[in-house]
């Protein structure tokens, strides 16, 4: 029996199972909405069928707004955070605010001059019924743009975007896209005060779309962004060298019913879709991406060939093309990703992510300049599950990650530090 496995942004998840059969009268659209209807409930404790995984990575993160937590999606089923559909990949930027969900908690100096965290009071859009933020960035202590989305009764899903001045977080005015469902921010990129690009999708009755948006220093407008031949075209992630230099990255389903690979790039005047590879006879995935500069950027994310274990995936632009850059997966695991990365120049990179074997564990790789290598992370004592889900770094070598692990209790937070 042919069958689905869809996950909502909207609900949170304990399980996932096999849907009904597809009623090939409906979109594929409404089958994914009608059928997580009924079928979420909880914390996602589980994964979606190969190929679906962009599908199962926010949601989580949304079942309880107060919750610190970080996630990204990218693997192809495998729970690289519990939870959330292609369409709302749930993106946690580690920059001067190292985690945040909802809006609620902030990066604050301590008197020591080391930093701390504290819960700050973000708003929720009037009549919401769950409001999510998956992204922000930060041009200084005054001045950082978190993107999400929040749902109402009348719609599962409209664009929300939250500004910080310094001293409070306010709601500014967001686009959806034109006769959208749904519309949703993913990540967004400051390069300035005057100068934001934020990525997600949209989705109607017919089709799934990719959505972004630029801000100007006054509004927020929809850009014009493509769309590939195929079937859920999603971006994921966003990295800004300059107001008219960008690079988002995510994927689609092929015509030939393949996950491959997506990048766009802004020129200041328009997005256009920049071919990136896709593993041959792969479904492949593009999680994150960070620029160094306008002509060095890297993306990382995961590949399954048809036969054989997961491997990570690493991509890398050199101002005209992308190329993918060899890059090591653990031994005897069944499958392995990177999650996010972070690049301080173009000798100095790191990425996280996770691997699966008997049990799935952290995962970091470091850029040197001329190869990626595995540098040992640790695992909390009695975890069953660890994951790394994004990576900021204020030097080469001293990097911050954030990401959840689990043993015999709930799924906790994670960070990890090197110097």
């Amino acid at each position: 029996m042919l069958t689905r496995r869809r996950v909502d942004p909207l609900l949170p998840i304990d399980r996932i199972e096999p849907f009904d059969p597809i009623d090939s009268s409906e979109s594929s659209d409404q089958r994914d909405h009608r059928d997580v209807e009924v079928r979420t409930s909880g914390i996602l404790d589980a994964v979606a069928r190969p190929g679906n995984c962009s599908r199962l990575d926010a949601a989580r993160f949304g079942n309880t707004i107060n919750t610190v937590l970080t996630g990204r999606c990218g693997s192809r089923g495998r729970r690289q955070v519990r939870g959330a559909p292609r369409r709302d990949r749930r993106r946690f930027a580690a920059a001067a605010m190292a985690l945040c969900c909802a809006g609620l908690i902030a990066f604050a100096p301590a008197a020591s001059g080391a930093g701390t965290f504290s819960v700050v009071a973000s708003p929720n859009p009037t009549g919401s019924t769950g409001s999510h933020l998956n992204g922000v960035s930060c041009v200084s202590a005054s001045n950082c743009t978190a993107v999400g989305y929040y749902a109402t009764s009348s719609s599962p899903g409209r664009t929300l975007v939250e500004r910080w001045n310094g001293t409070k977080w306010s709601i500014i005015p967001s686009p959806n896209a034109t006769g959208s469902i749904g519309s949703y921010l993913n990540a967004v990129s400051c390069t300035a005060a005057t100068s934001c690009a934020a990525v997600g999708y949209s989705y109607n009755s017919t089709a799934t779309k990719t959505l972004a948006a630029r801000w100007n220093g006054t509004n927020w407008a929809v850009s014009a962004s493509p769309n590939p031949s195929g079937d859920d075209p999603a971006l994921f992630s966003v990295s800004c060298a300059s107001a008219t230099n960008c690079l988002a990255v995510g994927n689609y389903t092929s015509t030939s019913g393949s996950d491959a690979t997506l990048a766009e790039r802004w020129n200041g005047t328009k997005w256009s879709i920049v071919a990136s590879p896709t593993p041959k006879g792969s479904d492949s995935y593009l999680n994150a991406v960070s620029c160094a500069s306008g002509t060095y950027c890297i993306a990382v994310g995961s590949t399954y060939p048809a036969t054989g274990p997961g491997r990570t995936l690493v991509e890398r632009w050199n101002g005209s093309a992308w190329a993918i850059v060899s890059s090591p997966s653990p031994a005897g695991v069944n499958e392995s990703w990177l999650s996010g990365v972070r690049c301080r120049s173009a000798t100095t990179c790191t990425a996280v992510g996770a691997s699966s074997a008997t049990s799935d564990k952290t995962l970091v790789e470091r850029w040197n300049g001329s190869a990626w290598v595995i540098v040992a992370s640790p695992n909390p004592t009695g975890s069953t599950a660890s994951y790394l889900n994004d990576v900021s770094c204020v030097t080469a070598t001293a990097c911050t990650a954030v990401g959840d692990w689990r043993g015999s209790s709930p799924y906790r937070t994670l960070i990890e530090r090197s110097t």
